[in-house]
């Protein structure tokens, strides 16, 4: 359990890093991850799990959702996103208790920036607990670092709270281990524009990708390479 003081800090370190504000950036980098994965029913029952200072609620309702509320484990951050926005914000305890209260209710529960902080022996049981939660038709959006990256280390380590990195490879491992039945890795959309800007920036990051996959080609040679190169991941993974 986490002492005042401690998330205290911890709520400091989200706002210092842009987490207390919805810019256009980060609006168009939600699009990019969840604009074609997202529920198409605009009443679906939605669940932020560690919501953090709320950003992902404040672009859920600036896309329509009208069933949406969230959840974090620090009360500093609950108390800030139930400022923020206007939906209902839950100081979340034990992982059990939660899964026993809301079973079989929601259509989708976001899980961004959360396996990543959680130890190696009890995640497998969260993700279970967690799929408990959904209705039977309903999924989960895992969105986590990965390991793949150049800058992957410093996203460890840039958050002491940070216990561990995946690869596909890895998470898939866990949600399976976990009962999630289909899993379905998402694919950024980035959309095309004629902006000098943006069209330069686009070519700089496939650039950039093809060295990160020539350097693992010449280091392991035949071997497994990542399917998509960075330092992010994320999954749609249903109940079944």
């Amino acid at each position: 359990m986490q002492d005042e003081r401690t998330e205290k800090s911890y709520s400091d370190t989200l706002s210092r890093m842009g987490h207390s504000s919805l810019s256009m950036v980060k609006t168009a980098g939600y699009d990019a991850w969840y604009g074609n994965v997202l529920p198409e029913d605009k009443n679906a029952v939605i669940y932020d799990y560690g919501c953090g200072h709320g950003d992902f609620l404040e672009y859920l309702s600036l896309k329509g959702y009208k069933v949406i509320s969230g959840g974090d484990i620090n009360s500093e951050c609950a108390r800030v996103a139930t400022e923020r926005v206007r939906v209902p914000i839950d100081k979340i305890g034990e992982m059990k208790e939660f899964s026993k209260i809301n079973r079989g209710k929601y259509d989708f529960i976001n899980l961004k920036d959360i396996i990543e902080h959680i130890d190696k022996e009890s995640l497998v049981e969260f993700l279970s607990d967690i799929r408990e939660t959904l209705r039977p038709d309903g999924f989960i959006i895992v969105s986590c670092p990965q390991i793949c990256g150049f800058t992957s280390l410093f996203t460890l380590y840039d958050d002491f709270t940070h216990k561990t990195l995946f690869t596909e490879n890895s998470l898939k491992y866990v949600l399976n281990s976990a009962g999630y039945v289909r899993i379905e890795f998402i694919r950024p959309e980035i959309p095309f524009s004629l902006n000098p800007l943006k069209m330069i920036s686009r070519m700089a990051r496939f650039a950039w990708f093809q060295i990160i996959r020539l350097i693992y080609r010449m280091e392991r040679p035949g071997e497994r390479m990542p399917p998509i190169p960075g330092d992010r991941i994320a999954c749609k993974a249903w109940r079944g």
